[in-house]
């Protein structure tokens, strides 16, 4: 059965407030946005852990993941003490990853160079996610790596790895907005995915000054995405885990705002379960 989450930072409150935050729009779970390298954001902190796995026990809402951003780890550095500070954290999240009951440590990787990353790059984030591999597999936490690789790409990544505790977490916005195609992507990858982040791309987006697209948040389905035929494809593939809504929000309650995105993502699931003649091509919510 698919579930839904939220990262917290799409939220807007403090992180102790995230779990009542969630609740309220209606979502299963959380993903825990960690914003900096330990000390330097309140997950490394045992207390303020303590105290969010309690109120997220009193709102009924459990954790899906927890999302060690750009800031927060190294991106698989070609220095030895660069790899060692990020071995540390990767294990230090796995450890609290499965205290909280979280499955997931998701690891945005290769963000310098996203499609141009070179092969050594990529070759040694397949060394050490290696080596990180049996704490993963002790802890029942599976490392989620977030790219922008291909498919075939993360196939040769993954399965050069060689564990089923180190995985691709797919990204169905940030794929399109770098001209990937999601659709046969994910096929592709298959049992090789661990989770999925539910946000929609906008058209034409503006470029950053290394000729990147920008990102532009937009509502589910106000986009380029189409919900139905990505979710069929999870259903054909029989996909049972969470999907995480990652949108910035548009207005001032941020709340309501992901309410409104996980009311239309419940709403191309039950399109995705139709037969696709009755399902038809709209995109738009319903």
């Amino acid at each position: 059965m698919m579930r839904f989450g939220v990262l917290t930072h799409a939220l807007r409150v403090p992180i102790e407030d995230a779990p009542a935050a969630a609740a309220r729009a209606g979502f299963d779970g959380l993903e825990w946005s960690v914003r900096g390298e330990p000390p330097d954001d309140p997950f490394w902190s045992a207390h303020v852990r303590r105290a969010v796995a309690q109120r997220a026990s009193d709102a009924g809402v459990t954790f899906a993941s927890i999302h060690l951003h750009t800031g927060s780890h190294p991106d698989f550095p070609d220095d030895a003490d660069g790899r060692n500070r990020e071995k540390s954290v990767v294990l230090e999240a796995i450890d609290y990853a499965a205290a909280l009951g979280a499955g997931v440590v998701v690891l945005p990787s290769f963000v310098q160079r996203l499609l141009a990353t070179p092969p050594e790059h990529i070759q040694r984030a397949a060394e050490d996610l290696r080596a990180w591999a049996p704490a993963a597999e002790a802890a029942n936490v599976t490392i989620g790596i977030e790219d922008v690789l291909t498919a075939e790409q993360n196939v040769a990544l993954i399965d050069a790895i060689g564990s089923p505790a180190v995985k691709i977490y797919y990204d169905l916005g940030n794929s399109l907005r770098f001209g990937l195609d999601p659709y046969t992507g994910v096929e592709l990858l298959g049992h090789r995915i661990c989770q999925h982040h539910m946000k929609d791309a906008a058209a034409n987006p503006p470029v950053d000054a290394n000729g990147f697209p920008t990102y532009v948040p937009v509502r589910l389905g106000d986009g380029i995405a189409d919900f139905p035929r990505f979710l069929r494809v999870l259903l054909r593939l029989r996909f049972e885990g969470w999907l995480v809504i990652e949108t910035q929000p548009l207005i001032d309650d941020a709340t309501a705002w992901a309410a409104e995105n996980l009311r239309r993502l419940r709403g191309f699931l039950d399109r995705a379960r139709l037969p696709e003649a009755r399902a038809g091509t709209q995109r738009g919510g319903t």
